[in-house]
């Protein structure tokens, strides 16, 4: 038990270190022997317990997957009639506030949002994993429910208000630093992103002559 516990110490640091090196530096700049000083590792145990740096990146990865798949948009709007206005406003503002959550919570390392931008500007398997599990059931499930709401939408008229929800928050994680030097302040207030969230919200439940929840 001592053995594992130790080991799985050593995964978790070498995947924290690579995750906020991924973030500060970007995936091409990242070196496996800066991923193993910053842990306080030796370079050995990258190769052991990831196979070599592209091993660790995708379990990087992952630990920002997982977090997305561990509460799915439609387990967030099971409970409403989607037929109903007022529960598609509703579905509006979970959509949204969902979101939020798992670009913002205080639960998560900063470098869990910063790193996406990182992946997202290179193509390739780490891409394609994040496109796959995140970005395209993200997309389709949203743009089903704008559909839904609005039967005459085209595909790309549902996915323009994704896309308009989706890179208002997307900004404020990726360039924070400009944004938070913009407000004079060192942290995102929960004020903040909560104003954040019903600008969005109310945004969207105007333009689909919804009530205002």
């Amino acid at each position: 038990m001592a053995t594992y516990s130790s080991s799985e110490i050593t995964k978790d640091a070498l995947i924290e270190a690579a995750g906020q090196l991924i973030a500060d530096l970007g995936l091409s700049c990242v070196s496996v022997r800066a991923i193993a000083s910053r842990a306080k590792e030796n370079i050995g145990t990258i190769h052991y317990h990831f196979g070599n740096k592209e091993g660790l990146f995708t379990e990087v990865i992952n630990k920002v997957i997982e977090r997305w798949e561990a509460v799915p948009l439609e387990d967030e709007l099971k409970q409403l009639d989607l037929d109903n206005r007022h529960d598609q406003a509703q579905a509006i503002r979970r959509t949204v506030e969902r979101m939020s959550r798992l670009i913002f919570s205080p639960e998560a390392p900063d470098w869990h949002r910063q790193v996406i931008y990182q992946v997202m500007q290179h193509t390739g398997a780490l891409q394609d994993m994040f496109r796959s599990r995140v970005i395209t059931p993200e997309n389709n499930q949203t743009i089903t429910l704008f559909q839904h709401i609005d039967p005459s939408l085209s595909y790309e008229q549902a996915y323009t208000h994704t896309l308009t929800i989706q890179s208002s928050l997307i900004v404020h994680a990726d360039y924070q630093n400009a944004v938070l030097s913009e407000l004079n302040q060192t942290s995102y207030s929960r004020e903040y992103i909560a104003y954040l969230e019903n600008v969005l919200i109310s945004q969207k439940q105007k333009f689909f002559d919804l009530p205002l929840v």
